[in-house]
């Protein structure tokens, strides 16, 4: 089984998650000041 941060950190590298976590840290941003 691989190592959770290794997975998440091959998952963040996929096509398309990017823009959606980029937008996801705006968002948290946004609200955290």
């Amino acid at each position: 089984m691989l190592d959770p941060i290794a997975q998440f950190s091959l998952w963040l590298q996929s096509p398309g998650v990017a823009p959606i976590v980029d937008a996801f840290v705006a968002f948290l941003r946004s609200i955290g000041g």
